[in-house]
């Protein structure tokens, strides 16, 4: 499914001038660009709240954020790393830079707290088992830019956001089928996050599972 450059929440079915209705799927590259386009003014939405294709920009400001959080964390942390979709480059993405702090011991988050806040990066509490989030934006616009993970490096957490990343990147016919399912769920939950969010977990975990796989051949 061509999406343009960039993939906007659209109706599922497209009704023409006249009622005539069509999937979205059986419109061209160009009628679905056409018609993204339409959409978007006609419902007055930025172009930035949905997705795009991969942009060299996000790689360089996560390098940017990495290095600062180095320097914040200096030993504490033994590896920190860009992850999630903005750091897998052939499939479209939300323009949210996901990072991930690997700490040799998860406790000593509480150590750095205030020092986090104090630089823009604030804590939203465990959002997974094992993972402490932090975010950066502008709150009161009500917009992130950035999620981070902090994991215990080299446990599960951690080996499964660099085993996703790096699977995806280097099998972009998988990271094809990652794409295709999140870009359903848009269709499908426009406004629900929560939906959205669990409707990709059994493509993930399978996924997963195959990178799992491929990890260990790449270790032996």
């Amino acid at each position: 499914m061509a999406y343009g450059k960039t993939l906007k929440v659209l109706p599922s079915v497209i009704a023409d001038s006249d009622g005539a209705k069509t999937e979205w799927g059986q419109l061209s590259a160009g009628e679905q660009e056409r018609t993204g386009k339409a959409f978007c003014q006609k419902i007055g939405r930025s172009l930035s709240a949905y997705y795009s294709s991969h942009q060299e920009e996000w790689d360089k400001n996560a390098e940017n954020v990495i290095l600062e959080l180095k320097q914040l964390f200096g030993n504490a942390a033994v590896d920190i790393q860009h992850v999630g979709s903005t750091a897998i480059h052939s499939i479209y993405a939300k323009p949210i830079i996901d990072i991930v702090i690997g700490l040799r011991d998860l406790n000593d988050i509480s150590l750095y707290m205030q020092l986090l806040e104090e630089h823009g990066f604030i804590f939203r509490g465990e959002d997974a088992a094992r993972q402490m989030l932090f975010v950066m934006g502008d709150f009161e616009k009500d917009t992130r830019t950035h999620h981070i993970h902090a994991v215990k490096w080299d446990g599960t957490e951690w080996k499964n956001y660099i085993n996703f990343r790096d699977y995806l990147n280097c099998h972009p016919d998988k990271a094809m089928i990652y794409d295709a399912c999140k870009k359903k769920l848009a269709l499908q939950f426009p406004d629900d996050r929560k939906s959205y969010t669990e409707g990709k977990q059994e493509c993930i975990e399978c996924l997963l599972k195959e990178a799992d796989i491929w990890r260990q051949r790449q270790d032996t």
